[in-house]
């Protein structure tokens, strides 16, 4: 007599359907376990089979009370089809907890959340990537979360088949990574991470994540650096892995929540990335500080107070170490500046010193013309001989095509604000680009006067 005994249909997925199911040899008879048996359908499809048998090997891998264990396994006499016999989560799945409102309770959230960041950061360490993480994925047995369905799990550097397609056939795009979204061979650990993220934001919020896009509104403040860092669009930017994750939320747990106005909190992170250069902790520092000013990016007290005024030391290592989010960083600070023309004489020649800083830390082009512009735009509407000394400096000083034909575009695109600085420029030895194009811009019936 077989041992397992199917009850009634309790899900279902691409590859899988699961039935309630009890041990006929026990003697309680109560429906204690769920049986998987691959579709009918898949079973004449050898990859499919094959996917279906690797989901039982990887569990049996894991050995850990957060990711779901297999306690059976076998084929059905009577079709061939395989199985494996799991225990039955009683509570339903951390999906049908958000619907029921249990996440709004904060600690249980967190609790259930650190639980399954624990079982990820298990499977990590053992070579195995999920690639599915959704919270219908998490299942919850008498106040446990269970990480469930690793059918299209990968065993890093391992799988070399053709099991893995396209993106549009592995993982859920609500919670999937750009980069496996694009190429589900790609993924790596920190697409694991990304989907993490997002499904703490979704317990914190209650709101079905947008795919590629995280919203951090809604979410407490205290968590907002964490889901940022983990659903970064660049995998480098994120946690390496689950228990890189695991680590620094048990820290942000940890740490006593001190809320400040965002210009003092801004001042604050200014001192603590200083402090941290050379140390251990400088990129966190930098990030820490990157995501306040990220989260408060109206702020505009906040952008003309702390920005200009950040350690060169932590501008020249945000500019090397996370171009991407440095160019994010200009052009918030320029907008608030370009938005409200209303500049004291010494924050002119304050604005003045800092992009002069800024043009010569990074290799940005972007950032070039938006420093040139602004001198430009700034000396004019202000009349501020500093400011068109500065202008004057930095144009005698490119060197580079790249440099030239970038201080060439802007010039053209303002001429106004270029003539401005024509005269005392046109003195100075300059690349011929340079020159001809402020020659133009004098000449231009938008030129200035002295």
């Amino acid at each position: 007599m077989a041992r397992w005994r199917s009850g009634e249909k309790l899900g279902w997925g691409r590859f899988g359907v699961v039935f309630a199911c009890r041990d006929a040899g026990a003697n309680d008879s109560g429906d204690d376990y769920a049986i998987k048996y691959l579709q009918t359908d898949w079973v004449k499809v050898p990859e499919a089979v094959k996917r279906f048998r690797r989901e039982v090997e990887i569990l049996k891998s894991l050995d850990h009370p957060n990711v779901m264990k297999v306690v059976g396994e076998g084929t059905r006499s009577s079709d061939g089809v395989p199985f494996f016999v799991m225990p039955r989560a009683a509570d339903g799945s951390l999906k049908t907890a958000i619907e029921g409102g249990r996440t709004a309770d904060e600690s249980w959230t967190v609790g259930i959340f650190r639980d399954v960041l624990t079982g990820v950061a298990h499977a990590h360490e053992r070579g195995v990537l999920h690639r599915d993480l959704k919270p219908s994925n998490v299942l919850i047995s008498a106040g446990v979360p269970l990480v469930a369905d690793f059918g299209i799990a990968k065993q890093i550097d391992v799988d070399g088949t053709t099991l893995t397609r396209t993106a549009q056939e592995l993982g859920t795009l609500r919670y999937m990574a750009p980069e496996q979204s694009a190429d589900a061979k790609r993924a790596q650990p920190a697409a694991d991470v990304y989907a993490l993220g997002k499904i703490l934001a979704h317990m914190l919020t209650g709101h079905e994540p947008t795919p590629l896009i995280v919203y951090l509104t809604d979410v407490p403040e205290k968590f907002r650096w964490f889901i940022d860092k983990c659903c970064r669009d660049e995998p480098g930017e994120r946690f390496a892995d689950a228990g890189d994750a695991l680590s620094r939320f048990e820290q942000l747990l940890q740490t006593p929540e001190v809320v400040l106005p965002p210009l003092e909190r801004g001042k604050e992170l200014a001192d603590e990335a200083a402090a941290a250069i050379g140390e251990d902790d400088e990129a966190e520092a930098i990030e820490a500080l990157d995501a306040h000013l990220r989260t408060y990016a109206r702020d505009e007290a906040l952008y003309r107070r702390v920005v200009p005024h950040i350690a060169k030391s932590a501008m020249r290592r945000w500019a090397a170490g996370q171009p991407h989010s440095f160019r994010e960083l200009m052009r918030n600070y320029d907008r608030h500046i370009s938005q409200n023309g209303d500049l004291s004489f010494d924050y002119c020649d304050t604005v003045a010193d800092f992009l002069q800083f800024v043009f010569g830390i990074t290799t940005d082009l972007a950032v070039h013309r938006l420093v040139i512009t602004r001198l430009l735009e700034v000396g004019v509407s202000h009349n501020r001989w500093h400011v068109r000394g500065v202008a004057v400096e930095l144009l005698a000083s490119l060197t580079s095509t790249s440099e030239v034909a970038a201080a060439v575009e802007v010039i053209d695109d303002h001429h106004r604000a270029a003539s401005w600085v024509a005269e005392p420029a046109l003195k100075r030895p300059l690349r011929a680009p340079i020159a001809e194009a402020l020659r133009r811009a004098a000449a231009s019936p938008e030129a200035v006067g002295w």
